[in-house]
């Protein structure tokens, strides 16, 4: 079955509702929130847990705002933080296709069915809704088809631009735990800035 997350938002608001807060600002925020978490729970809490893996994407994400290296911070916080091995960063182009900006373990068959489904993935995309396929139950079909595990969408300016896209886990990880829903909310907050302001 999927899952939507629907978890309350740990880090501050996206840039923009703060007047004239700039990116790498509020990614400062962020990370600053998340490290008073970590600090005020103990560190074999679950919560901890989720804390750390936020203040160390926030903080990994403002670094890349600052060094513009985006993209490979995002197959950064994909690896280290989620244990994924396959996962990219596709945009949306104005004549409806789909290009993969990066990618990690992508294999050229799961590249060409994600540009053979991109109206239907510019669809997803637009709902807005991170989705989390749960292996145990049925899913989306067009999900299973591809071997997608979670799907970030990715918008800036309320406009849909993209998705993160993620496919497989290392053997270790059986599905992901709280930490990791609540990382997906974070990039999906942060991501489309990050990727698409000047």
């Amino acid at each position: 079955m999927m899952e939507e997350c629907s978890s309350d938002r740990i880090c501050p608001q996206i840039p923009g509702n703060d007047g004239d807060i700039g990116l790498e600002q509020a990614l400062d925020r962020c990370a600053a929130c998340c490290l008073n978490g970590c600090l005020e729970t103990a560190p074999g809490d679950q919560t901890h847990t989720v804390w750390l893996k936020l203040y160390t994407a926030s903080e990994r994400l403002r670094i890349a705002v600052h060094e513009h290296d985006v993209l490979q911070a995002l197959l950064e916080i994909g690896s280290n933080l989620m244990a994924c091995e396959e996962m990219a960063v596709v945009t949306l182009q104005e004549d409806g296709r789909l290009s993969v900006l990066a990618s990690s373990g992508l294999t050229e068959h799961r590249a060409e069915a994600l540009m053979a489904r991109a109206e239907q993935i510019a669809a997803e995309v637009g709902r807005g809704q991170i989705t989390i396929v749960n292996a145990s139950r049925c899913g989306n079909a067009l999900w299973s088809e591809l071997g997608i595990i979670a799907f970030v969408p990715v918008w800036h300016k309320s406009e849909p631009r993209g998705a993160l896209i993620f496919y497989k886990l290392l053997p270790q990880r059986t599905g992901f735990d709280a930490a990791d829903y609540e990382l997906l909310q974070l990039l999906s907050m942060y991501s489309g800035a990050c990727l698409f302001s000047a």
